[in-house]
């Protein structure tokens, strides 16, 4: 065909086509309404935290007419979470409809107005966000068409969700072809980038058609529309790959599927995607048949395609700088370094640590270089601010110790400055011979020093008449070559004549040197004393220069000078704590001495951590030492054998399985061959140790009892208020710590359980009133420390056929457990016992008051982290043992809450009690359930828990300052003060709460949080070391949340209000807690909203009345749901499950 025929013939079909689009699909244009242009004046920065700011006051508009409609969009980055928010002055509207889509961050403007009406209007808009930095584009787009559009920066295009519910994708693409905007011809758009992909998640609404399919060859997915028609970015199904490194959003491992008939076409995943669709992101792409209900509408891309029919829109772009951290520096003023601090907008700076300065003492921090107003660091920082050190001298005293002669003041001296030397003091008899530092008077002072300490100077007095000799130095080191001048005075005494070499003479370590005379005066003689051969001169002691007396007036006998010679090094011997032991100084290339070692119970001296010998620089030698190890040896008197233990010094042995013996019940063991002393491997090892098993011969009877004769026949048990006869209490003494072991006889206690039984059948046919059954065990011994009731399998199972409570009462404690938690008949299975067997199990409550220095430590460490323990820990266990103690397990874990209720002491404030809490092996506390009452004038703390720990009471108050203005300050202040909430410093109430948190929050609430119980990695993304692993599991394992078929559980994704809801569900089933009103659901009018998955568990929680929607008639279950409202949801869920005070 002739070509330009050909081009004639398209172009003329081409403006038919147009002609026909225009006719059935117009934009309203009119000739005298044009946009020239829109202008806004500069980029700003956004540095007001929350509240809001006018973008551009300036922003300018030419054109003449009117203009139909204006979106303002924040663009390139868009956070709702943070807050990102626009706002405008309602009185410049002037009959103009203005809505806010606070999801996709677009505010629309429609309605024919002027120009400058229009103008006033974008003049007013605000921005404002919570976010701390970052950047935002704002597009001011206005149109002189009755089009809504969004303007993406990034691409340069115009885009558009267009809303059609079940729409094909055939149509889709045909609607989009025969749409226009500013010139631009549409296409089902196309998606090239992460950063595009953003953009259309948070501006459209819905899922919908993209540009893409792989009809034309399955797994070839390819670009159908648009400039990027025929571009292959994927081949292959979800496990296949991108080509040539292009984009794409495939839901990683799962899509493209092509699931069912098959599924060819692409779209995307909006924020109101489909109800099974909950473990896929919005954003998230997928393959879809060609025609699908699921489908909302589609997304128009205005781009390169440009029919130039009037251009009807311009555009303007102002790029927000968010810049809501300041800088707090730390000017030190000659004081060790402190680092600057970045603290976001109206927060509170972190107090540093107290930084040094030799000599001075630190005296606060100021907020002006005169050093006149003090910091407060509990005022939030809204600006860049430097703080002053402020320094005080240190101030020393010198102590003048006069011995024996006229009083010397004290003096007051400032650090690094020089004492003032005193009047010369005076003693009858004595001439004045100068101050010394040492009580030896070996070492005179130099008041040319600096004063650095307190110090004290001594007094020399040397008797009138007596004639003596002193140098200056009269101190020195050894090294490797001597030369050294020294001046000689005499004291009560003259030189009568020149003084010549021959005149002196040398003595003690100086006696192999020479000296020369280098001049002298009639009281003074300088001289210097030197090696004449240098060999090194590497002796110390006492060096003595002699003066003849033939050259003396007085003196008859020869006068000495004395000059102590010192090491050239120095080598301080250490202990393991740094203490000095001792300071020697040593000559180059010699030893020195090591002091006594002392010694150090429980360890044994190894040898010191480095030489030395043939020292030659100054040394530090600290002693090593290395801990004892003791054996623990088992005679096991005939029964199993047990191995040695090696235990460490002042650590405990671990108690060994429990040996057998045929024939026999194992009785513990004990510290002597005689077996009159138990041994209590809660007692540090300082020893070797050989333990004795004891053995005691079983009998044949059913019925247990006890050996000690301390035993009490007749303990009264209590079955639904009627006492029984039924066993022994033992008591025993050790340390002057009581025990007690209550045994508790099978056959009375059964008959006594099926009397009330029947008796309660009779009352509750005659009044229809029942009664909780309980079996109650009172302890008579109650100063005892430790407890045990011991009751056997078959006396659990009539408890738990019957549904019956056990509660063992000391008086000050009552450890109340229902009897099925226990489960004796699995219990049995576990400890290999037939369950027509259950005699022969053995089930140990016990109840143990903590000694005195493990309460000391836990109360330590609760200090540690600014808690306050009220009253003392116990620890509480039940264990399961066969009659021979040959197996036993320990139960640890409960369906139902198990009830501790601890008394509290007399003269102990009860509004001081914040809650109980189970204090963990590592040292951490985690929140239980805890409620107080008052019983017979007596206060009592009820802790709620589903496992069995070691537990105390706290009281621990905390003000989230955050909170201080908001609706949930009652609700979040008691969460963060009974552990729930970390780190409250820094809650942020609106923030929206992400899945990992909520589950920490939930776990936290119940009281079944506890750390390290991440022992292995359940989903890809959370490691075991992850800050949320331990919630996570324990979450998981009690079904409270799920993961996603991916295998991962996205800890840091956002959590919806029906997912939220979901949770809050199973969270009642746990604390049993019922709904109340079953078809409060039907009051919202946006139930149709829930998905599937979720819409029971929806239904469930509002039911209960504790949860409620997001209004009075809406639930928004894909809504966000933020700090706060989960804080209130879940100490609601409590309140209402009475596990705690209101």
């Amino acid at each position: 065909m002739n070509l330009k025929k050909f081009r004639f013939i398209y172009w003329i079909l081409s403006l038919s086509m147009i002609i026909n689009l225009f006719i059935t699909n117009p934009l309203v244009v009119y000739a005298e309404d044009t946009i020239d242009s829109i202008t806004v004046v500069s980029d700003i920065i956004y540095s007001s935290a929350g509240k809001s700011q006018v973008i551009d006051p300036n922003l300018s508009i030419v054109g003449t007419g009117n203009i139909y409609s204006a979106t303002v969009n924040i663009d390139n980055g868009f956070s709702k979470e943070s807050g990102d928010m626009l706002s405008w002055d309602i009185s410049k509207a002037l009959g103009l409809s203005v809505e806010y889509n606070s999801e996709s961050g677009v505010l629309t403007i429609s309605g024919k107005a002027p120009v400058n009406t229009y103008q006033e209007l974008l003049r007013t808009i605000k921005f404002q966000t919570n976010a701390i930095s970052g950047t935002r584009s704002i597009v001011f787009l206005v149109n002189n068409s009755n089009g809504k559009m969004l303007y993406y920066e990034g691409t340069g295009h115009y885009y558009e969700f267009v809303n059609s519910p079940g729409i094909s994708w055939t149509d889709a693409k045909t609607s989009a072809e025969v749409r226009y905007y500013d010139g631009h011809q549409g296409y089902l758009a196309t998606i090239t980038s992460q950063e595009e992909n953003d953009f259309i998640t948070s501006k459209c609404d819905g899922s919908g058609w993209l540009g893409a399919s792989d009809a034309e060859s399955e797994g070839v997915w390819k670009w159908v529309t648009g400039p990027e028609a025929g571009t292959q970015f994927w081949n292959g199904n979800e496990l296949g790959s991108p080509v040539g490194g292009r984009f794409n959003k495939w839901k990683a491992g799962l899509e493209p599927n092509d699931w069912g008939t098959g599924e060819d076409y692409l779209h995307i995943m909006g924020k109101n995607r489909p109800s099974w669709a909950y473990y896929y992101e919005p954003g998230d792409w997928n393959d879809y048949p060609l025609s699908v209900g699921d489908i909302q509408g589609y997304v128009v891309e205005y781009g390169d395609t440009y029919i130039n029919l009037s251009a009807s829109s311009k555009s303007a772009i102002t790029n927000v700088t968010i810049d809501n951290q300041y800088t707090v520096s730390f000017e030190e003023n000659e004081g060790s370094e402190v680092s600057d601090q970045i603290v976001n907008y109206n927060e509170k700076a972190i107090k540093p640590s107290v930084p040094t300065r030799i000599g001075y003492a630190f005296g606060g921090w100021y907020i002006d270089e005169e050093l006149t107003t003090p910091y407060d660091f509990n005022t939030p920082v809204t600006r860049d601010i430097t703080l002053y050190a402020k320094w005080e001298i240190n101030q020393y005293t010198v102590n003048f110790e006069e011995n024996g002669g006229s009083e010397v003041s004290d003096q007051i001296v400032n650090y690094n400055e020089k004492a003032i030397e005193p009047s010369v003091p005076t003693r009858i008899g004595y001439a004045f011979g100068g101050w010394y530092i040492d009580e030896e008077l070996t070492t005179p002072y130099d008041f040319n020093t600096p004063v650095t300490s307190d110090i004290t100077l001594y007094a020399k007095w040397i008797s009138n008449g007596e004639s003596y000799v002193v140098a200056q130095p009269d101190s020195i080191k050894t090294g490797s070559y001597l030369k050294k001048e020294f001046i000689l005075t005499l004291e009560n005494d003259s030189i009568k004549q020149k003084i010549t070499n021959k005149d002196l003479s040398l003595g003690g370590v100086f006696s192999n040197l020479s000296i020369e005379v280098l001049g002298n005066t009639d009281i003074t003689v300088t001289a210097s004393v030197y090696e004449s051969v240098y060999k090194g001169f590497n002796q110390k002691g006492i060096g003595e220069i002699i003066i003849n007396p033939e050259v003396l007036d007085k003196s008859e006998i020869p006068l000495v000078a004395k000059i102590t010679v010192k090491g050239e090094y120095t080598v301080k011997f250490l202990d393991d704590k740094g203490n000095i032991l001792k300071e020697e100084d040593v000559v180059r290339g010699t030893s020195a001495t090591a002091p006594i070692v002392p010694e150090k119970e429980g360890y044994k001296f190894i040898g010191w951590d480095k030489e030395f010998n043939n020292v030659t620089s100054n040394l530090i030698v600290t002693a090593q030492y290395e801990i004892k190890k003791y054996t623990i040896k088992y005679n096991s008197n005939g029964g199993s054998e047990v191995s040695d233990q090696i235990v460490n010094y002042n650590e405990k042995a671990i108690e060994p399985s429990v040996p057998t013996r045929i024939g026999y019940t194992f009785g513990d063991w004990y510290a002597d061959e005689e077996l009159t002393t138990p041994y209590d491997f809660n007692i540090p090892v300082t020893s070797d140790i050989t333990l004795y098993a004891k053995w005691i011969k079983k009998s044949k009877t059913k019925s247990k009892g006890g050996e000690n004769n301390n035993g009490k026949t007749g303990v009264e048990v209590i079955v639904n208020g009627q006492k029984q006869t039924a066993g022994k209490e033992v008591v025993k003494k050790e340390n002057n710590i009581k025990e007690v072991e209550i045994f508790v006889e099978t056959r009375p206690v059964i008959q006594k359980i099926e009397e009330v039984l029947k008796a309660k059948q009779e009352a509750y046919e005659k009044d229809k009133k029942s009664i909780q059954n309980i079996v109650q065990i009172p302890v008579g011994e109650k100063e005892a420390k430790r407890v045990t009731a011991k009751l056997t399998g078959e006396i659990l199972r009539q408890m738990e056929v019957n549904k019956f409570k056990l509660s063992v009462n000391t008086g000050e404690i009552e450890y109340i457990i229902p009897a099925e938690e226990i489960n004796i008949e699995n219990t049995a299975k576990i400890l290999g016992v037939d369950k027509e067997e259950l005699e022969e199990i053995e089930i140990e409550i016990k109840i143990d008051r903590l000694e005195e220095t493990t309460i000391k430590r836990i109360k330590q460490e609760a200090e540690q982290k600014k808690y306050k323990v009220i009253l003392s820990p116990v620890d509480f266990q039940v264990v399961a043992k066969t009659r021979g103690r040959d197996k036993e397990v320990k139960i640890t874990k409960f369906n139902e809450y198990v009830q501790r209720i601890i008394a509290v002491p007399e003269g102990i404030d009860p509004n001081k009690i914040t809650t109980g809490v189970v204090y963990d092996s590592d040292g951490n506390f985690s929140h239980i359930p805890t409620e107080v009452f008052i019983k017979d004038n007596r206060y009592y703390a009820k802790l709620n828990s589903l496992t069995n720990s070691t537990y105390t009471v706290i009281w621990n108050p905390l003000t989230v300052s955050s909170v201080e203005k908001h609706w949930a300050k009652e609700y979040v202040n008691d969460m963060a003060s009974r552990l729930i909430i970390k780190n409250p410093e820094n809650f942020n109430p609106d923030k929206p709460i992400t899945r990992g948190d909520f589950a920490e929050y939930i776990t936290k609430a119940l009281g079944i949080y506890r750390t390290g119980v991440a022992k292995k990695q359940q989903f890809t993304d959370v490691s075991v070391t992850d800050e949320l692993a331990d919630a996570i599991t324990i979450a998981v394992e009690y079904d409270i949340i799920r993961g996603y078929p991916d295998k991962t559980f996205r800890s840091k994704a956002l959590i919806s209000r029906e997912e939220a809801m979901a949770m809050f569900a199973r969270a009642m089933d746990i604390v049993k807690l019922k709904e109340k009103d079953s078809s409060r659901i039907e009051n919202y009018k946006d139930i149709s909203q829930v998905s599937s998955w979720a819409y029971d568990e929806v239904k469930k929680t509002l039911g209960s009345c504790v949860f409620n929607g997001r209004s009075r008639d809406t639930i928004e279950p894909h809504g966000i749901f933020t700090y706060a409202e989960a804080a209130t949801a879940v100490r609601n869920l409590l309140i209402e499950a009475n596990l705690i005070n209101k």
